[in-house]
């Protein structure tokens, strides 16, 4: 190999070289950048969810020096409401098709009639 074309073989691999460090380097920093996101977003869940903790704290706080049968009763409560609420939207729902049955018969009956008179006529 003639000197020109080692000193152009040196300059190509230099020059290689540099750009798979710098792709290396660009990619180890984007790499980088999304872990130091994450994290700090995570962080920043954490922080959220102790900051709700320390607000319901005192409300647990007071559950929990609660005797069992007041927290039976409270809980008891509760769960009467929601099934009542549960009733009433069931009430409605019955009523509802109660009314579609009722205009379903009167339906049948009118087209009932309608044929009976028809029949009556081509016999």
């Amino acid at each position: 190999m003639d000197a020109n074309t080692w000193n152009s073989y040196h300059i190509i691999s230099n020059r290689a070289r540099s750009i798979c460090y710098a792709t290396r380097q660009q990619q180890f920093r984007m790499k980088t950048e999304y872990t130091v996101n994450q994290l700090a977003s995570q962080a920043e869940n954490q922080m959220d969810l102790m900051n709700n903790l320390q607000v319901r704290e005192p409300v647990i706080l007071e559950f929990r020096s609660l005797k069992s049968h007041t927290r039976i009763e409270r809980f008891s409560n509760a769960f009467i409401h929601v099934v009542n609420t549960g009733r009433g939207s069931k009430s409605e729902t019955q009523a509802t098709v109660a009314c579609s049955n009722w205009l379903t018969f009167r339906i049948v009956l009118t087209n009932r009639s309608k044929h009976a008179v028809f029949l009556n006529q081509s016999v």
